[in-house]
């Protein structure tokens, strides 16, 4: 009874090999199956690893119903195929996975990432005209796969598990999905609560339009004002007029109203002040389910941040602590919000337990961080980044082989950044693991080697360098030589750096070609100013090799 089992011709799945480093992917399940023999060896328990392969796994069997059975009209559409596929890579292993939270993760996952890109002027929409081969050929981006995906989330959660079912069960029937306002209509015909067009018309008009809606919420003392305005991460000269079929509810630390209020006028007031009193922080979009991001007064942001400071999280669900930490610094980037409002919600996470607060904080420093590298600021950045995450690591320590999937994942994301932020404890322990490695040959557990291998390496001898690409030809995991390739790319001796970024364009490199772009970004990425420039004159020098040789280098660059 999965909403994705598709009893078609190409159900039978038969193993085939691909060559290493392929990165098309064919909808059927005969490439799925080899993708799941190769992950399952490789992957050494590696939780990235794991969860990679599920999801990919998930994605693909997902494009037997959508895509396959199911298919839109045009390519124009094609967010339709690739959104469904998008929202079950993380359901589907959701339901035999639950520790995982994946449907928690899935915020962290697309619709941060999502929200990222929309909020660009360079962004398009979903639905794009389509009249050529090329026209295909770049329409697969981060709009058409994440926002898409973020699109149908909101869709399920404001339907509900059974009316959602129905509407992609009655699409089917006729074996194609044609267009997004057909889509539309069969949400339409499922919600009766839903005003008549309005679920319809919010499909339509995020699907038709480039960028989404930032939501101010100012709480008066006799009511609330509500505005919305197109969100740009850098404000344009001209002003955009759009209005949005916005979702709205909201939440308090005593009470939530789920009851879904249409916000669809450039301005709005909300009469008694929500019944919440003053002195009671409000927070809205419950769960993160709407498409759109939030702002408020700085006495309701006051409110949520003295009450995150406690360290008492249940009446605010992780992913709306995620939220509130993703969205301030946005807006606090986009200069709709005060730096400081942004800079104190995140010292909570000092306090915070979840995986998935800990890493949107964690995104949302590393942009602090590479706009004050070289600065005279820097330390004064590094110190707040150490203090709010070395919270986690006193209260849990090193990764160990018996911790829960999730733990491990934190513990990653946090010990990534201490060590780089030269935490004491982190560094030390980090450098005995490597030395081992180096000296006797023990074995860096999985989950730790990118953190090890990047620290032992930044201040290691030409002959320890020499030592690891040893290694890294001599391996034949794929995980690891990834992990190695990073870690030489660490190192602060530029001769070396120079001779790593040379190999990645020799014709007989022994670099492999997934590994490129991870080496050249580990340069910049951990050699502050210093590396960025190296990079920037490699590739002066060298664009074209660089281009015909390094798949994926326009991307990271």
């Amino acid at each position: 009874n999965s909403p994705t089992c598709a009893n078609t011709e190409n159900s039978p799945c038969t193993p085939v090999g691909l060559p290493v480093g392929q990165r098309r992917l064919y909808k059927s399940c005969r490439t799925i199956y080899q993708i799941h023999q190769r992950n399952q060896h490789q992957c050494r328990h590696q939780k990235h690893s794991v969860l990679f392969s599920c999801t990919l796994i998930a994605h693909e069997f997902a494009h037997q119903w959508f895509g396959n059975l199911v298919t839109p009209d045009w390519w124009s559409y094609i967010w339709l195929n690739e959104g469904f596929a998008t929202y079950f890579e993380m359901w589907i292993p959701a339901q035999f996975e639950q520790t995982w939270l994946l449907l928690d993760q899935f915020v962290i996952a697309v619709v941060q990432p999502a929200l990222a890109a929309d909020s660009l002027e360079s962004t398009k929409p979903m639905s794009r005209n389509v009249n050529s081969p090329a026209d295909i050929e770049a329409i697969y981006d981060t709009i058409v796969y994440k926002k898409a995906g973020a699109v149908i989330r909101m869709a399920a959660n404001f339907l509900g598990e059974t009316a959602f079912r129905n509407v992609h069960l009655a699409r089917s029937q006729r074996l194609n999905m044609s267009i997004a306002l057909d889509l539309g209509s069969y949400v339409q015909n499922e919600t009766a609560y839903v005003p008549i067009l309005t679920l319809r018309r919010n499909i339509m008009s995020i699907g038709n339009t480039e960028w989404y809606p930032g939501v101010t919420v100012t709480r008066l003392p006799n009511s609330t004002v509500l505005s919305q305005e197109r969100f740009l991460l850098h404000r344009a000269e001209h002003e955009y007029r759009s209005v949005w079929h916005i979702p709205l509810n909201w939440f308090t630390n005593t009470a939530a109203v789920n009851q879904i209020t249409w916000f669809n006028t450039a301005n709005a007031i909300i009469n008694n002040n929500l019944n919440v009193p003053p002195t009671q922080w409000v927070i809205f979009n419950i769960n993160q389910a709407g498409f759109y991001r939030v702002n408020y007064d700085e006495a309701n942001w006051r409110l949520i941040i003295d009450h995150l400071r406690t360290g008492s999280f249940a009446a605010i669900p992780a992913i709306n602590r995620a939220q509130l930490i993703d969205d301030s610094f946005n807006l606090a980037r986009s200069q709709r919000l005060n730096m400081s409002i942004a800079l104190d919600l995140g010292s909570y996470v000092q306090n915070e337990t979840a995986y998935v607060p800990i890493l949107t904080f964690t995104n949302a420093f590393s942009h602090l961080e590479r706009l004050a590298t070289g600065l005279d600021h820097y330390e004064t950045i590094q110190i707040y980044g150490r203090t709010t995450l070395e919270g986690y690591f006193n209260r849990t320590g090193f990764i160990q082989q018996t911790d829960a999937h999730l733990v491990k994942l934190t513990k990653v994301a946090v010990l990534t950044w201490l060590c780089r932020l030269e935490h004491a404890g982190c560094r030390t322990h980090s450098a005995g693991v490597f030395q081992s490695w180096i000296t006797q040959n023990i074995a860096v557990q999985s989950d730790s080697q990118h953190f090890v291998f990047c620290n032992g390496i930044r201040n290691a001898t030409q002959a320890v360098w020499e030592n690891v690409l040893q290694r890294y030809i001599a391996s034949r995991e794929d995980t690891q030589r990834n992990r190695i390739a990073q870690g030489l790319g660490c190192s602060n001796n530029q001769v070396l750096l120079q001779r790593l970024l040379d190999m990645v364009i020799d014709p007989t490199s022994v670099i492999a070609q997934l590994d490129r772009v991870p080496a050249v970004t580990s340069i910049y990425i951990n050699n502050g100013v210093t590396g960025v420039n190296l990079v920037l004159q490699w590739l002066n020098r060298n664009f074209s090799a660089i281009y015909e040789r390094v798949d994926g280098i326009t991307n990271a660059i």
